[in-house]
């Protein structure tokens, strides 16, 4: 995830990039108020994205190829019998 800060009249916004919504298509950010003060906006981005990149990470850092060979085929391996 990403986050930056932005200017909304006088106020400052961390925004905080979603990724896509899978259904649309479109790219989905959240707009958190962050007070008047520009450095506020970008801390409070750069925690929020922090936040959300902790979450699932190892499940996210692996390719669906990634996952067969490094977990679902050794795993294969140990059920079949030795005539298969």
């Amino acid at each position: 995830m990403e986050g930056c800060a932005a200017k909304k009249g006088d106020r400052w916004y961390a925004v905080i990039y979603e990724g896509l919504d899978t259904v649309t298509g479109k790219e989905r950010r959240s707009w958190h108020p962050a007070g008047t003060s520009r450095d506020e906006a970008e801390r409070l981005a750069a925690r929020l994205a922090k936040e959300l990149n902790g979450r699932n990470d190892e499940g996210r850092s692996f390719s669906f190829g990634a996952y067969l060979t490094t977990r679902w085929l050794p795993g294969k391996k140990l059920e079949l019998a030795r005539s298969t």
